[in-house]
């Protein structure tokens, strides 16, 4: 009965072992030589669609790339497409192979973002990683992380991003370089090799998306009446110096406010084909009164392109002057009702798409009860691995001990047996 006791203990001690090891084990995933822990990520597999709502900004993302990689295609595409969107929020899309990095908000630690679609506020966002790309071909995870860049901080996202914002995630693979919204059709042509997108006349942006309204100054014309409808409207003024030199005229730009006069901004950009913002741009002007007169505009072009041939009148130039103007006025009020709107109608609803189809739930206290959950499960599983292991451990001492037994009755039988036939 001793050497029985002492092998159960060495058995239940080897159980004990066990048990602990299958909770770390299920409490961890292991994933291309990394550890993760379950409950910070949200995996985002190939060739599916998922739907988020504002309440997914600032969730870190693990995307599973390695699933299945075809040998014909050149990059991996993740494709972030916003449905609606607070006109004054510059969103952001961040990816990193390094998890610590992502959770920081600092251009700096994005090994992969969309400059363009952040600065133009586009629609849709494209991160391209090559195929060859040193990190995927060291095994390393990409994380993806989006946010709104122009809050001072991660931490105070929830309470200042807008409610109306909803955002679908798409990966897939391609063999050419896409471009942002395909250059919206007919507005323009995408270079496939580049993901570029050539647009048509008097369309503008990487995406081709922003309609210019033409001002002619192509000959001699008094005035041209045009309105301001919108919180942003982009204007192209075609200039031809030849005309100007001619006539020893000079080209003057006149606006005058009807209404909301004050906090109209003026950004200039000279015989170039990007879109002016707040942080691209040759002049900057702004309206303080009900008018504003922007004067010697030839001057202004000639100090931006450096050519000497504008100062030849002999010379047919065309130039083009890209402007935005913007009225600071009625943005804020629009941003405003948005979000008073946005307030009374939050249903808190977290969209997003499995292979049969889309699956919509509450998505109130959705991570703190998935983490309950996913620890549940750990428990319940766990809890049921030591029962068996204990239960297996019981029947292998009882079939000892019964061994013992039946040992020690055939040394008595024996012992018997002997004296018996003495």
């Amino acid at each position: 009965m001793t050497q029985s006791f002492k092998l159960f203990k060495i058995n239940l001690i080897y159980a004990i072992l066990i048990i602990i090891q299958i909770h770390t084990l299920l409490g961890q995933t292991t994933y291309s030589g990394a550890t993760l822990r379950n409950e910070l990520f949200q995996v985002l597999e190939i060739n599916n669609r998922y739907k988020f709502n504002y309440e997914q900004l600032n969730k870190i993302f693990w995307l599973n790339l390695f699933a299945s990689q075809p040998q014909k295609s050149e990059y991996y595409i993740i494709q972030i497409d916003f449905y609606s969107q607070d006109p004054s929020s510059k969103i952001k899309a961040c990816l990193n192979f390094q998890q610590q990095n992502i959770q920081q908000n600092d251009n700096q630690n994005c090994q992969i973002t969309d400059f363009d679609a952040t600065n133009e506020k586009l629609s849709q966002h494209l991160l391209v990683i090559k195929k060859q790309d040193v990190n995927l071909q060291s095994n390393k995870i990409p994380f993806l992380v989006i946010y709104e860049d122009n809050l001072n901080s991660m931490q105070n996202q929830y309470e200042n991003s807008s409610n109306s914002l909803e955002y679908e995630i798409s990966i897939y693979f391609s063999n050419s370089y896409p471009c942002h919204n395909n250059c919206h059709g007919l507005q323009g042509m995408c270079n496939s090799q580049y993901g570029t997108c050539a647009c048509k006349q008097n369309y503008i942006g990487s995406d081709c998306s922003v309609q210019l309204n033409p001002l002619a100054l192509l000959e001699n014309i008094n005035i041209t009446n045009t309105s301001i409808l919108n919180e942003e409207d982009y204007f192209k003024i075609e200039m031809d110096l030849n005309i100007l030199h001619q006539n020893n005229n000079v080209a003057s730009l006149f606006l005058q406010a009807i209404q909301n006069p004050q906090n109209l901004k003026i950004f200039m950009l000279f015989n170039d084909y990007e879109m002016p913002s707040e942080t691209n741009y040759h002049f900057i002007f702004e309206m303080t009164s009900n008018q504003i007169i922007i004067s010697n505009l030839e001057n202004l072009c000639k100090q931006k392109i450096f050519n000497p041939e504008l100062s030849n009148p002999n010379v047919q130039t065309l130039v083009n002057i890209f402007a935005k103007l913007e009225n600071t006025n009625l943005l804020d009020n629009q941003n405003k009702q948005i979000n008073d709107k946005d307030n009374e109608n939050n249903h808190n609803v977290l969209v997003y798409n499995n292979s049969d189809g889309f699956l919509i739930k509450n998505n109130k206290n959705d991570q703190k009860q998935n983490q309950v959950f996913e620890h549940l499960i750990i428990a319940l599983v766990s809890f049921t691995a030591a029962i068996f292991i204990c239960v297996l451990v019981i029947k292998m001492t009882q079939v000892m001990i019964k061994k013992d037994d039946q040992q020690e009755s055939n040394k008595n039988f024996q012992i018997i047996s002997k004296i018996a036939y003495v």
